[in-house]
């Protein structure tokens, strides 16, 4: 019996063991992830997660032009293609591709150059000053393909994320001119991403509805959903803008109510900004200051929706460049060939706008940022702070001031009225605002510079739960993508383990007890008629 109990306890702790998120988040590559490093998936994650109400227009995202970064140096080929798997696997979310038309073939061919063979073998093109590498028969279908792949093996809770495709469309070089125009490119799009491409159609119901939001949280004739109404409620993955140039006599009438046109709005080609040092003189610290009182003498250009900026030969980006312009709410897309597979991974790990270089490390104690009394309290690693780097893995026993949001105010945080552990961030507000945590770039680089004399402070933002699963909403707040939770809470269920043990012991203890008289009355009787049978035995007459 007791054997049995034991089993029983090993069964229950066994199924409340700790979980690794990490593992389950990267199961959608088959290379799990190993380029890039534990924090920096966790970090990726964790920022989504928390950009849960904020628009979709408002987030950075990291993109590279797929012609000249992969195309260029590995060709136009299925090798090529490979890459481009890679770089969606590692966190790149925006993709500029260049499309030609090919009237030989009439086809959207990724190849710059029309080819007349189209077999699908490799070979070498050269146009004037310039070669290429290029596979027949390799077209946009083929981007479609790969894209509509990783949407389909990452369309779970812990994996979706929101993609832009920027599509300019060219002639092919060499291509004689045809009266017949070229096909439209939504003519495939349904086969490859079903339900999950978001459309103008889309974004107008949106508008009508009021679910379509202002950069300050608004409902706007001009705004968008947010990350959770898109991501999880509409169930969107993709939206696909185009541009033409025009020789290629696109008619975009015809996909007007399923790709974003020129002048649309949304992730337009023709709206990337060129990298210069002007671009980040327009964020200054006094410009990121007025976003906390808006008026209309302010530059809004800062909040404007989709800001992208791409770099040049003149302006190529650098680590510190790139964390700057993320910092300015832009998204960069990177022009630079990638020498190798691991090259992908940098910009990537550069890119991390709310924590700060290596962060989060629950087992990097060294971010302590008042240690002087570290020695008399508990240690849990489990609770962000801002910092002047960013966000910090911090002892959530630590006293500091809590980061507090002024309510219905994107952009206005104020800091706490006394210092306090983490467990008592909301406490610690004034009136009128609420513990949170920057749910934007810009909204980090708001608070960094607007608070900076106050610097460190707690966000509401911790892994208390699980470990490696942040997430907002206080101490309490539990893990989105796993019902079980942690050991340090399996404290809770082991005392009820063992309270039912012990029940269990007590009643089997009780019942052996009980069972001790009746054994005894049995043996009783049986002596009692052992001697009447002697008795009644002697008694016959011989």
């Amino acid at each position: 019996m007791i054997l049995a109990l034991i089993c029983c306890l090993t069964l229950f702790m066994g199924h409340t063991g700790a979980y690794s998120l990490l593992n389950d988040s990267c199961t959608f590559s088959s290379k799990k992830c190993n380029d890039l490093p534990s924090f920096a998936s966790t970090a990726l994650l964790s920022q989504r997660d928390v950009a849960y109400n904020a628009t979709i227009d408002q987030q950075m995202t990291v993109g590279l032009n797929v012609s000249s970064t992969l195309f260029a140096p590995y060709g136009y080929t299925q090798k090529g293609l490979a890459y481009l798997n890679r770089a969606l696997e590692v966190g790149y979310r925006s993709l500029l591709v260049d499309a030609y038309w090919s009237d030989e073939h009439t086809q959207w061919q990724l190849c710059p150059v029309e080819l007349q063979d189209w077999n699908g073998e490799e070979s070498a093109v050269r146009i004037a000053d310039s070669s290429y590498t290029c596979q027949g028969n390799l077209s946009l279908s083929d981007i479609y393909g790969v894209l509509g792949q990783y949407i389909s093996y990452t369309d779970t809770n812990i994996a979706a994320n929101v993609i832009t495709m920027r599509v300019s469309l060219h002639r092919a070089i060499g291509s004689k001119s045809s009266p017949q125009k070229p096909q439209s490119l939504s003519s495939e799009l349904a086969s490859y991403f079903t339900t999950k491409l978001y459309t103008p159609a889309n974004l107008t119901s949106d508008r009508r509805q009021g679910i379509a939001l202002d950069p300050y949280g608004h409902p706007s004739d001009k705004g968008y959903p947010t990350v959770h109404q898109f991501l999880f409620l509409s169930k969107k993955r993709l939206l696909i803008s185009v541009s033409a140039d025009n020789s290629t006599r696109y008619d975009f009438d015809s996909d007007s109510n399923v790709l974003f046109r020129p002048g649309f709005g949304v992730a337009d080609p023709n709206d990337i900004e060129l990298a210069t040092t002007i671009n980040t003189q327009e964020c200054t610290d006094t410009q990121l200051g007025q976003l906390v009182q808006p008026n209309e003498h302010n530059d809004t250009k800062i909040t404007a929706s989709w800001r992208t900026i791409i770099e040049t030969s003149n302006h190529t980006f650098t680590n510190s460049s790139l964390q700057r312009y993320v910092q300015c709410g832009y998204s960069p897309i990177i022009n630079t060939p990638f020498d190798s597979e691991e090259d992908l991974v940098a910009p990537i790990e550069q890119t991390m706008w709310g924590w700060a270089p290596g962060q989060p490390d629950s087992n990097d104690t060294t971010t302590d940022i008042d240690a002087s009394n570290s020695s008399s309290i508990p240690v849990s690693y489990n609770c962000a702070a801002l910092d002047k780097d960013g966000w910090v893995v911090t002892n959530c026993y630590q006293e500091m001031v809590p980061l507090c949001r002024v309510e219905n105010e994107t952009y206005s945080f104020v800091a706490g009225n006394s210092s306090v552990r983490y467990f008592e961030g909301h406490g610690g507000c004034p009136e009128g605002t609420r513990f949170a945590v920057p749910r934007t770039a810009l909204q980090n680089s708001v608070a960094a510079v607007t608070l900076a004399d106050h610097l460190p402070l707690w966000v509401d933002l911790s892994s208390i739960a699980v470990d490696d699963c942040w997430v907002s909403g206080g101490a309490y707040s539990q893990c989105p993508y796993h019902v079980i939770s942690h050991n340090r809470n399996n404290i809770g269920q082991l005392a009820s383990a063992v309270v039912v043990a012990f029940v269990l012991l007590v009643v089997v203890f009780l019942l052996r007890l009980d069972a001790v008289p009746l054994r005894k009355n049995r043996n009783r009787w049986r002596r009692l008629m052992n001697k009447y049978s002697q008795v009644e035995y002697q008694g016959v007459p011989a």
